[in-house]
C-alpha cells in the first residue's frame, strides 16, 4: 500500500488500492526492469551532478503568498 490517504480519498476505503497508486507502482516497476537491462537515467552522472547541470529552475511567474493560521482563533 503506497498511501492509505489517497486510497481513502478515491475509494472510500484505506484498504482498496486506488488507480493512482497502481499507475505509480507500474511506472516504478517498468523503470526497474529497464535499469536491470543497463538503462542509466542519469547518463553516468551522480544525482547531484545531474541536478546542478540543469541550472536555475526557479519559476519567476510563481508568487509565494503567506497565509495566516486560524487554528488559535476562538470562534
Amino acid at each position: 500500500m503506497i498511501c492509505p490517504g489517497l486510497n481513502f480519498s478515491e475509494t472510500g476505503s484505506m484498504f482498496e488500492v486506488n488507480e493512482n497508486n497502481c499507475y505509480t507502482a507500474k511506472v516504478r516497476y517498468n523503470l526497474s526492469l529497464k535499469m536491470k537491462g543497463g538503462y542509466d537515467p542519469l547518463g553516468g552522472k551522480t544525482l547531484e551532478d545531474k541536478l546542478s547541470s540543469m541550472g536555475d529552475s526557479s519559476m519567476p511567474c510563481v508568487k509565494k503568498i503567506m497565509s495566516k493560521s486560524h487554528l488559535d482563533e476562538i470562534i
